[in-house]
């Protein structure tokens, strides 16, 4: 049996592989509590700690603290930019021809040395591979000009529903009032 050698520790460990193990994690315990919070001093004992107030820690927990959870742009886009930026998923499992179809399209990489930038894993593939999203973009126009495309296909199915002849099949026998059929969604008047 070997003992952690770090002050207050004195963990009973297995072996040297197991204390070299432990050591790297007080490593990185001591790394990650000084870059989160670096106005207080790595060096800072226990009896430091101890004599501060609840009052002073909850000030310089709120100085330059990101809570967890909360919302965090994995990519930066420029706004107003004349683009349309959107992630494409590299899921060669279950699309492919996903980043192909992007570029066919007329998405481009969006090319820059900035780290956030660069491929990021996004998830995982059924057989454990990663799955990579890469930041593309399009001219705003010609993304305008496709979600107006797409729309007249919705616009064309709202119109079937509204009268009633949606997926409507040979003596189908359907009732539909006089006025055709009203739908409101979003709060709007129905039109």
């Amino acid at each position: 049996m070997e003992i952690c050698t770090v002050e207050g520790c004195e963990k009973e460990l297995r072996n040297q592989a197991a204390v070299r193990g432990h050591m790297r994690w007080h490593k990185t315990k001591q790394e990650i509590e000084s870059s989160a919070n670096p106005s207080v001093s790595s060096a800072r004992t226990r009896s430091d700690s101890a004599s501060e107030t609840l009052k002073d820690k909850i000030e310089r927990l709120r100085k330059g603290r990101k809570p967890i959870g909360s919302p965090e742009k994995k990519w930066n886009c420029p706004e107003n930019d004349g683009y349309h930026y959107r992630v494409f998923n590299d899921d060669w499992i279950t699309r492919p021809g996903n980043i192909q179809n992007a570029l066919a399209a007329g998405y481009e990489f969006v090319e820059s040395d900035e780290e956030k930038q660069k491929p990021k894993i996004v998830g995982t593939n059924d057989n454990g591979t990663p799955i990579k999203g890469y930041l593309m973009r399009i001219p705003q126009e010609i993304f305008d000009e496709d979600q107006k495309e797409k729309q007249k296909v919705v616009d064309k199915i709202d119109h079937q529903i509204k009268t009633g002849s949606f997926q409507q099949g040979a003596n189908d026998g359907r009732y539909i009032p006089p006025t055709g059929i009203k739908i409101m969604s979003d709060n709007r008047a129905p039109e």
